[in-house]
């Protein structure tokens, strides 16, 4: 099959999922109505509040000892916003949401362990019926207590209906679309494994130009996923990961941003090169190990001819950045060179993506600048960021409203 065969293969599917999608809003409704865990539900508003607030939001992250064979879990962000600045600066706040029984003095002891541990900003306990000098022994400890008798006072103050479980916030949906990806099973089922647990958990304990790597690494794959013959319930699954990459390599960009803003041009290529060639090993260990090598192959040739004298020289060893380096720092000045244009633009990107691209809707333009008054510069800033992607990990355009026409 074609390249093109491919594409327009995977265009059908996605013209279906349109079809089906207006079929099965009935049956969405319906489900939205089931009850749901209080404590899962629980989260899902507060990550709506802190998204009217302006954070960017996640969920259901894993935070692990390390990175090593053997890592042990620590604890899991119920929440976890984060607030992109203008100049690219940022300020991070964990909500610790407990809706069963909890031990408020002993949590909060604990949660102040983790947010030193892990330089968190910001932590919200929330909980309800904490009483007075509980509350006064946590904003001893520099957290914050929020009595869920007080979620509806806070939804009323940033006019969010009640029913309103859009987006990354849609529980039902994005609960559904995980196991969905879960599901593929014509690719290689570690491989799908390692994708979620990047996400989840993986992704959060690296550095940022490592973060990039790995989410336009994920995206190829993704992108030779969905040439695969899936279902279409499995092509949303796919989809779902997809958005989920694209907003993980949008906050570490920005991060980035944030590192080198006050950089002259020439240092911040410098430092983008340097940054990106290098791996989990540094130059030095990395020229090490290439030393190493040729040591050992030189010790076997040895042994198998003993009368072998010719002098082996290991090449110089010297990274390289990935191929799309000049292109990613191209986008990099352009973010920095256009601040306003872009340091909102992961709220945007993950509504239009999770809401509108996911669940085959068109876009509202009325609905988005009842949340984004910069729509306009946020349209354009987010074609920018896509067709970028599109160019450096093969997928189709098709799969974003923004850019598919």
């Amino acid at each position: 099959m074609s390249e093109e065969e491919s594409l327009k293969g995977i265009e059908t599917q996605i013209i279906e999922q349109q079809n089906s999608y207006d079929n099965e809003k009935n049956k969405i409704s319906e489900k939205q109505n089931v009850q749901v865990n209080k404590g899962y539900l629980l989260e899902y508003r507060i990550r709506r509040i802190l998204y009217h607030m302006g954070y960017f939001v996640k969920g259901g992250i894993i935070l692990r000892t390390s990175l090593d064979n053997q890592p042990e879990d620590i604890t899991d962000l119920d929440v976890l916003g984060i607030l992109i600045n203008k100049n690219f600066s940022s300020s991070n706040i964990w909500a610790d949401c407990k809706a069963g029984k909890a031990k408020p003095l002993e949590r909060i002891t604990w949660l102040n362990g983790i947010k030193a541990y892990f330089k968190l900003d910001e932590i919200i306990f929330v909980k309800k019926g904490i009483r007075l000098n509980i509350k006064e022994f946590a904003r001893k400890q520099s957290i914050q207590v929020l009595d869920t008798n007080i979620i509806d006072k806070l939804e009323k103050i940033y006019c969010i209906d009640k029913n309103d479980y859009r987006g990354s916030w849609d529980h039902k949906t994005q609960t559904e679309t995980l196991k969905l990806f879960q599901q593929i099973d014509v690719y290689n089922k570690q491989s799908i494994k390692r994708m979620v647990d990047f996400i989840n958990c993986e992704y959060w304990s690296l550095d940022n130009y490592r973060r990039v790597k790995k989410s336009i690494t994920a995206m190829k794959q993704l992108a030779e996923i969905i040439k695969l013959p899936i279902t279409s319930k499995q092509l949303v699954g796919a989809k779902w990961a997809i958005y989920e990459n694209i907003t993980l390599f949008m906050l570490a960009t920005l991060n980035i941003c944030k590192e080198i803003y006050y950089l002259e041009e020439n240092n911040k290529k410098e430092i983008i090169y340097k940054n990106l060639s290098s791996g989990v090993l540094s130059e030095r260990q990395s020229e090490e190990f290439v030393n190493a090598s040729y040591r050992l192959a030189y010790s076997l040739i040895k042994s198998q001819i003993p009368d072998f004298n010719e002098k082996i020289n290991p090449p110089k060893y010297e990274a390289k950045p990935p191929i799309y380096f000049d292109a990613y720092h191209s986008l990099i000045l352009r973010i920095t060179n256009n601040p306003l244009e872009f340091y909102d633009i992961l709220r945007f990107l993950d509504i239009v993506l999770m809401e509108y691209d996911l669940k085959s809707k068109s876009i509202s333009k009325t609905e988005l600048e009842k949340i984004f008054s910069d729509y306009d510069k946020l349209l354009n800033s987010s074609k920018t960021i896509l067709h970028f992607i599109c160019s450096v990990t093969n997928l189709p355009k098709e799969l974003f409203q923004l850019i598919s026409k």
